[in-house]
């Protein structure tokens, strides 16, 4: 991992323990146990202002079934020296927590 890549994850680990209550959470991938910083509740998050306002959900603190099929798929791919993500992420959102996530993952 590159310095710059080091001193981004803990400053968005950082961010967001004093933002949230978290918990970290060991996700198997391909045969690999990975390990995921989250919001300890997606539920917590919700608030009742927002969700009047515009049906706002945190729907970007969960990880969805559909993300670790995915992962799974990408791991088993033989992709050495392939590229197979893309480095800029485009994203309309009007949650706040959800587009700066996005720009900390985005460097």
């Amino acid at each position: 991992m590159k310095k710059h890549d080091t001193e981004t994850t803990k400053e968005l680990r950082t961010d967001l323990t004093r933002r949230f209550r978290t918990v970290t959470r060991t996700v198997r991938v391909a045969e690999r146990d990975v390990e995921l910083l989250s919001p300890a509740n997606a539920d917590d998050l919700i608030s009742e202002d927002d969700y009047v306002e515009d049906e706002r959900l945190p729907y970007w603190a969960d990880l969805w079934p559909s993300a670790q099929i995915l992962a799974n798929g990408v791991a088993i791919m033989r992709l050495a020296g392939q590229r197979v993500l893309e480095e800029r992420a485009v994203g309309i959102t009007v949650d706040p927590d959800s587009a700066e996530l996005g720009q900390h993952l985005g460097r």
